[in-house]
C-alpha cells in the first residue's frame, strides 16, 4: 500500500500507524510493522501474509509450480482456502531472519515457543479464524522462491493438484 493508499484506508477508518502503536495492518508483537518500503516495492509492509488477489493464480515452492488455491474472486473460492495469516516465516535460513539490515522481518515468526514458531492466525474465505500449530503447516508459496524466503501457512489439501499432494510431505513444516 502506498502512503495515498494509506489515505484512502483511513477514509474508513483502517489507520496505518507506523508509530510502534497499534494498528489492524500488524500482529502486536510485530511492533516494527506496518512498514513502507520506497523504490522499487513502493509498498507497507503488514504483519500478515495475504493471499487475495490475482498475484496468486499459481503457488510456487521448492516442489515447483502448482495450480494455487487463493481467493482471486470470493463468490468463486471455497469457504476453507486461506485469505491471510499470520507470518511464520524463515528469512535467510533463520526464524527472525537478517535482511542485510532491514527491520521488517524482526520479531517473526510473531508467536514463538522458545526461538521456534508455536503457529499463527489464519483467516479463511468464510471468515473465520483459526489458531494453526507450526507443525501443521506447509511451505506451499512464497514470493521469492530461492530459499531465503520460506513461508509456512495451512489449508485442507482436499482439492489440490496430486502432484502437490504428492509434495506435501517435502513441503510440511521444517523447524
Amino acid at each position: 500500500m502506498e502512503p495515498s493508499s494509506a489515505a484512502a484506508a483511513a477514509s474508513v477508518q483502517l489507520i496505518v500507524n507506523t508509530n510502534g502503536s497499534s494498528s489492524i495492518w500488524a500482529c502486536p508483537n510485530l511492533v516494527q510493522l506496518p512498514q513502507y518500503e520506497p523504490g522499487g516495492f513502493n509498498q507497507y509492509d503488514i504483519g500478515y501474509q495475504y493471499f487475495g488477489g490475482a498475484g496468486f493464480k499459481n503457488w510456487l515452492n521448492s516442489m515447483g509450480t502448482f495450480p494455487g488455491h487463493s481467493p482471486i474472486k470470493l463468490g468463486q473460492s471455497k469457504p476453507y482456502w486461506v485469505i491471510a495469516a499470520d507470518c511464520v516465516m524463515k528469512i535467510n535460513g533463520a526464524w527472525g531472519g537478517e535482511d542485510t539490515g532491514r527491520t521488517i522481518y524482526d520479531n517473526m515468526p510473531p508467536h514463538k515457543n522458545g526461538a521456534l514458531p508455536a503457529g499463527g492466525n489464519e483467516v479463511f474465505c468464510d471468515g473465520h479464524v483459526e489458531w494453526v500449530k507450526a507443525q501443521s503447516m506447509f511451505y506451499l508459496t512464497t514470493w521469492k522462491n530461492d530459499g531465503t524466503r520460506i513461508c509456512y501457512f495451512y489449508q485442507d489439501s482436499q482439492d489440490f493438484d496430486p502432484a502437490l499432494q504428492a509434495a506435501l510431505k517435502f513441503l510440511a513444516f521444517k523447524p
